[in-house]
């Protein structure tokens, strides 16, 4: 997997992957999965601009906190 340069952001992604691979419904699996994909190459192209990282970094800790939470009802242990 390709970094995004954005460390909270590619712990976020891995994370959440490992998390949905792992642990997510069966049924609601690849869309998962599709939409992680989706965000990874938006965090790529968004963090071409260094300006933005403090702000993607806010965002992808934000975003794992909420994994933790939402995602514990499926058994996702980020």
């Amino acid at each position: 997997m390709q970094l995004t340069g954005v460390p909270a952001c590619d712990a976020y992604l891995a994370r959440y992957r490992r998390c949905v691979e792992e642990s997510a419904p069966e049924n609601i699996r690849d869309t998962m999965l599709k939409a992680i994909d989706e965000s990874h190459r938006a965090f790529i192209e968004e963090a071409k601009a260094p300006v933005n990282h403090p702000r993607m970094s806010r965002a992808c800790e934000a975003a794992l906190e909420a994994v933790r939470h939402n995602g514990a009802s499926w058994g996702c242990v980020p």
